[in-house]
């Protein structure tokens, strides 16, 4: 296959560890790390065309990663304390079927950090919830032009036919769509109260009452300037 969405033949490795523990009698610790790589051999050019000027096959590429340390802390019977940080980068290596010059990197992924404290008292139970999150997404691209060619003895790359007939408005494409830039970072924070059930009127009653706070900041960028040309029908 030209395409990874329809391709049989794949390598995937995952590699696991993980470690559990108390540090103290009352203060614990686990890390977990996750990697996946994928590699995905696909032909350069569709319907079986093999180019002259081109290799006839390319490699998609991925990699995930997921970094985890949570703590727990209980000091008393009443405070419960817990932390958990989080680093989960991705990327992929990509290729544009039928266009020369096309391979681009996506990056995406991102960073995590909560904070949680849970408070038993006599009345009631108190929850605070700090988090903060970051996020970005980029696409590195190896060309910012693309350019369809009418195919000819010297933009001969392409295919020049169609359905098995030489087509004579057969194109050579080449380049690619530029690099982008994404994030987005923000933090929230949230309290809550539960009080204990209580009876009134012959039923039992439970209320909750709390806070949440947020704030999200997101970004957008063009890195460069992207041509797109056109070819004549």
């Amino acid at each position: 296959s030209s395409t990874y969405a329809n391709q049989p033949e794949f390598k995937k490795l995952t590699t696991r560890a993980m470690l559990e523990g108390h540090v103290t009698e009352n203060f614990g610790l686990i890390g977990n790390f996750v990697q996946k790589t994928s590699e995905i051999p696909l032909y350069a050019y569709s319907g079986g065309f093999s180019s002259n000027s081109e290799p006839e096959k390319r490699d998609q590429t991925r990699k995930i990663e997921n970094a985890m340390l949570k703590g727990f802390w209980t000091p008393n019977d009443r405070l419960d304390v817990s932390f958990t940080l989080l680093n989960a980068p991705a990327q992929g290596e990509y290729f544009k079927e039928n266009v020369r010059n096309s391979q681009f990197r996506v990056d995406q992924g991102g960073q995590t950090a909560q904070f949680k404290a849970l408070w038993l008292g006599d009345q009631a139970t108190f929850t605070h919830k700090l988090s903060y999150k970051m996020v970005q997404s980029s696409r590195d691209s190896q060309s910012s032009v693309y350019l369809p060619w009418r195919w000819s003895s010297e933009k001969n790359w392409g295919s020049p036919f169609r359905n098995g007939v030489r087509d004579s408005r057969a194109v050579s494409s080449e380049g690619g769509m530029g690099d982008l830039e994404q994030k987005q970072s923000g933090f929230e924070y949230a309290f809550k109260v539960d009080l204990n059930a209580f009876e009134l009127f012959g039923s039992e009653h439970n209320l909750t009452f709390g806070l949440d706070l947020s704030h999200q900041k997101a970004s957008y960028e063009v890195m460069e300037d992207s041509l797109n040309g056109g070819s004549l029908s």
